[in-house]
This record gives C-alpha cells, structure tokens and sequence, in this order.
C-alpha cells in the first residue's frame, strides 16, 4: 500500500473551535491519498476530505499492513477485522481502506460501486447543512437567523435542511431554534438536528428531540 500527503489546502470560512460564518476567514485542512495494490495489477484509491487529519492517518497507518496477503475481494470480511483493531478510536482510518477496497473491485470488474450496491436511483433528493449557531454577530447567530436561511434553502429547491447549533449545551435554546425553523419552512421540508456533542446529556437529547 501507498500513502501520500497530499498537503492541498481546503479553504472555507471558519471560527475556532466549532465551524461557524465568519466574513473572509479561511480554514486549511490536510488530506491524504492512500492506494492499494495488488500481485495482479489491480489498485484501488481514496482521497480523504474532511476527516484527513494526522488522527485518521495514524488509524489507516496502524491497519493498513494486516491487508498484505489478504484477499481484497473479501472486503466484509476485512471490515469486519478492522473494525475489532480499531475499536476504540472512531473508525476514520478504518474507513479510507474500506473505499479503496471498494474503488479496487469497481475499476477490476468495470463497474460502479453504487452498481454493486444495487443502486437504481438516477436522482437524490438534496438537503442543505448549516455552519454553528454563533454568538458574534454576522452568521448565524440567533433562531430568526437559522430560519432566514432555511426558507432561503427551500426556495431554492432543497428537500431538507440539517442544523448545527450552539455549542454552549443549552437544550432549551436547541429546541427553540428548531420550532422556529419548523414554523418558518412548514411541514414540506424535512428537518434534522446534528447537535456534534454539544448537548451534554441524554435528557438534554429526549427535551429537544420532543420539542
């Protein structure tokens, strides 16, 4: 196997900490490239995006050599192995060499890997997703804020719309985000909450979840 350090910059505006709008600031990610080959000639690659961090690659590093001499059609199998290696971390590495595995088999047999999933569909319903709810003003710092963009979103077509919200824990302040973006869309797009940890306890969760 190969893996390469790509070094290529990815450039989006971001704040510290949690990803919230900030005008004319940027954010540099790392990615890595990693490529699988075998006896016969057959390869398979992955570029990561967002997850290339140093963590994810010290994953893939540490799994990658139980994958010489295995059989790279057996990809389930491999899963199934890594995943036990790699149980207390969060998979990240693991999942770079499970797409390569994936992209090895599509270019050996000539055949997309949604074909060999059994993907029928020649359309995807979209969503549109949110930076973090922020206390400075300019981005998306109050519930009125949140719902401006969502209706923004849905005339422009977009089925769904993902929140990301504050990053302070306060569950009441969630789930008043999420009523004021209901009312704002109706009931013709589909919402969803991804809270990336911030709400801290499992009743935090079930009071916003039945808000």
């Amino acid at each position: 196997f190969e893996v390469e350090n790509l070094g290529l910059g990815i450039h989006s505006a971001a704040g510290v900490g949690n990803m919230i709008y900030r005008a004319g600031s940027k954010l540099t990610c790392s990615r890595f490239a990693v490529r699988i080959m075998c006896d016969d000639g057959a390869q398979g690659e992955y570029v990561t995006h967002w997850v290339g961090t140093p963590a994810t690659l010290g994953q893939m590093q540490m799994l990658a050599p139980n994958l010489l001499g295995r059989n790279p059609e057996q990809r389930e199998l491999i899963y199934d192995d890594l995943k036990r290696e790699v149980r207390a971390y969060d998979h990240m590495g693991h999942g770079a060499l499970d797409i390569a595995l994936w992209d090895l088999a599509g270019k050996k047999y000539n055949i997309s890997v949604a074909a060999m999933l059994g993907g029928f569909r020649t359309r995807l319903p979209t969503y549109a997703s949110t930076y973090h709810g922020q206390l400075e003003a300019g981005g998306l710092d109050t519930p009125a804020a949140f719902a401006d963009y969502a209706q923004q979103c849905q005339e422009q077509g977009f089925a769904g719309f993902k929140i990301h919200g504050w990053h302070d824990g306060d569950a009441r302040k969630e789930a008043r985000n999420v009523l004021l973006v209901r009312e704002r869309v109706g009931d013709q797009m589909q919402l969803m909450l991804d809270p990336a940890c911030q709400l801290r306890t499992y009743l935090d969760a079930l009071y916003v979840g039945r808000a």
